[in-house]
């Protein structure tokens, strides 16, 4: 169910409506510490550190609770070596 899940999510989280993606960052590290699935979503899916990391520039006039939702799910989901 994972799989199927997971992609929406990442489709949210591109959305320009910071509360979809609040949401679903949110989504995304509540299903990822409820399951385990950490540090394999960043396998599964290329595209996600990218995705939720560019969340981050894009948000100085965004609310404080977006950019704090990516520090959180980063955390949740682990370090991964970009190399």
């Amino acid at each position: 169910w994972l799989r199927q899940l997971v992609p929406h999510i990442l489709e949210n989280i591109q959305d320009q409506n910071s509360s979809k993606q609040r949401v679903s960052l949110s989504t995304l590290g509540k299903i990822a510490f409820g399951t385990g699935y950490v540090v394999s979503p960043y396998l599964d899916y290329p595209q996600l550190l990218h995705q939720a990391a560019e969340i981050l520039p894009t948000t100085k006039r965004a609310p404080w609770d977006l950019r704090r939702e990516v520090f959180r799910t980063f955390g949740i989901l682990g370090a991964l070596d970009p190399d």
